[in-house]
């Protein structure tokens, strides 16, 4: 897949495809409330961002309430992605326990779709993943949105990946042919299941025709 955003109206491949990873992670979930999905990967340059952005405009195009939070703090990309400003989003609002919808979440320009960026303050403050805050601003949105889509750092990267997929709904694990090892991907599954984290599936992602 292409570092870009996709029309999910359009028939090209890419469009198709993810509309089938989106029915197929609709369908892991019948059976239980799923309001939050964490996208993650074993390692970084797996295009886990661009996966969850897309997958986000996809669930939007289906008329849901969808919010994308970029919860990586070392390296955030949603407000590239979607070309907006990274003033305030849920740094602040982990600061602050409690969501300003006003200031720290933006319109993306896409029906149904809402942007939190990572925000301001100190970059790599990922210390406040560890609190008991994510879990109270989660409560918060899911009055509001019908999903939460969250872009998270690696697995072995950075290990309080691990710690959030424990407080969120469903887990879907990004990974690149070519790319992401198999030990990583081994590894990446046992830290999910200490983590007792729900692991909804896989998408893999530039993937050949074979």
């Amino acid at each position: 897949m292409s570092n870009r955003l996709i029309t999910v109206s359009s028939r090209s491949p890419v469009a198709e495809q993810l509309q089938t990873l989106r029915t197929n992670i609709t369908f892991s979930m019948m059976n239980q409330a799923a309001n939050s999905i964490m996208f993650t990967s074993p390692e970084s340059g797996d295009g886990r961002s661009i996966i969850a952005a897309n997958m986000a405009i996809a669930w939007a195009s289906q008329g849901q309430r969808v919010l994308l939070i970029d919860a990586d703090f070392r390296h955030p990309s949603m407000h590239k992605i979607f070309q907006k400003q990274d003033y305030r989003g849920l740094r602040d609002a982990l600061l602050t326990r409690q969501v300003n919808y006003q200031r720290d979440i933006q319109d993306s320009d896409i029906e149904n779709l809402s942007i939190m960026t990572s925000g301001t303050g100190i970059k790599n403050d990922v210390s406040l993943i560890k609190t008991e805050r994510i879990p109270h601003l989660l409560m918060q949105f899911k009055q509001v949105y019908d999903l939460v889509v969250i872009d998270v750092p690696s697995l072995m990267d950075v290990s309080d990946t691990q710690v959030l997929a424990s407080q969120v709904d469903g887990v879907v694990l990004v990974i690149r042919q070519g790319h992401t090892t198999k030990m990583s991907v081994d590894r990446s599954i046992e830290l999910l299941q200490m983590a007792d984290a729900n692991l909804l599936g896989y998408a893999m992602n530039s993937a050949g025709s074979e």
